[in-house]
């Protein structure tokens, strides 16, 4: 069967590869990004796959497949160059846009969309962060049939994975993302036995999708809703808070232990190398891999020292986003 790959996720290699040694042929990769392909997982996580060639971009240049980008599979030259490809199915995942019907419709068996949660709950862009940040139920895998609905369609393949107490958004992808490959592979076999999909059923839910306002620290924020939503940034959408004198950005917060004074939200208690602890909604609480925005990243230890001494202001969330706004336009 011949596969072409619609995907924005840098570890799609894996399922590359396993479509490869299952005697399936891809003819191409399309991405929806210029040049790198997005990386959701970092640190220990992501180099572990990376050493084992999940990297797309390495997979295709290995086995010759040419990578192709477009935002979108409708128009001009690239929707000529899919129907020149002669694909049998089209594997979406990761995929910013809803595939619209007449590119679906190019090819014999569909078109198939690996989605991170047990549909028809969380449906939408970002599952895996409204499971951090909300505690959501309904983490998962699921691979259905593209239809005019969006994660809508016919499921062939579903699986639960179980959410990790405390975990980071790179956490629960990086179990996620484990399983893609047999499950893809799993279900390319269903096809080609001629074995129809289920249709979904049960309550809808949506997936809250991420927005860039996410990031900016609210000092009245309750510490466990604090510690969720930095967990669910982490590490591809880092925190960002400041001062008068600079934003800085923060991957991890902790609880500190309870101080005999209670100070006004958003004043800082102390500030070290790389983490600043500071006072939020109403408990001090310790923001940990800080790095001062703009300035040369050893800087940061001197900025933080010089600049967040015991007692400093934070900025409040209104102030910060007109920073973050002006600070975007330059």
């Amino acid at each position: 069967m011949k596969i072409l790959t619609a995907t924005g996720e840098r570890l799609a290699g894996g399922v590359v590869s396993a479509l490869l040694r299952a005697g399936c042929e891809v003819p191409a990769v399309i991405s929806p990004y210029q040049g790198v392909y997005r990386t959701q997982c970092q640190g220990l996580p992501f180099w572990r796959y990376d050493l084992a060639g999940w990297d797309i971009g390495n997979v295709c240049r290995r086995k010759d497949i040419p990578i192709r980008v477009a935002r979108r599979l409708d128009q001009g030259d690239i929707h000529a160059f899919v129907r020149h490809c002669g694909a049998d199915l089209l594997l979406v995942f990761g995929w910013p846009h809803l595939i619209p019907s007449k590119t679906v419709q190019l090819f014999p068996h569909g078109g198939i969309n690996v989605h991170p949660s047990r549909l028809p709950l969380l449906r939408g862009a970002d599952p895996i962060f409204s499971v951090v940040d909300e505690q959501a139920p309904g983490f998962g895998i699921s691979i259905h049939r593209l239809e005019d609905e969006l994660d809508g369609g016919a499921i062939y393949h579903q699986q639960n994975l179980a959410r990790i107490e405390g975990g980071t958004y790179d956490d629960h992808y990086a179990r996620f993302i484990a399983v893609v490959p047999e499950a893809v592979t799993k279900v390319v076999e269903m096809i080609r036995a001629g074995i129809e999909p289920t249709p979904q059923s049960g309550a809808v839910t949506e997936a809250i999708k991420f927005r860039p306002r996410m990031r900016l620290l609210k000092l009245d924020e309750p510490p466990a809703a604090l510690i969720r939503r930095t967990q669910a940034c982490h590490a591809h959408h880092p925190r960002v808070a400041g001062c008068d004198s600079f934003l800085f950005s923060f991957k991890q917060c902790w609880p500190l232990p309870a101080m005999p004074e209670k100070q006004p939200n958003g004043t800082v208690i102390g500030a070290g190398l790389w983490q600043v602890s500071v006072f939020i909604g109403g408990a001090p609480m310790l923001l940990s891999g800080v790095r001062v925005l703009d300035q040369p990243i050893w800087q940061t230890p001197r900025l933080l020292k010089q600049v967040l001494q015991p007692g400093k202001r934070l900025l409040p969330y209104e102030t910060l986003r007109n920073r973050v706004k002006a600070a975007a336009k330059k």
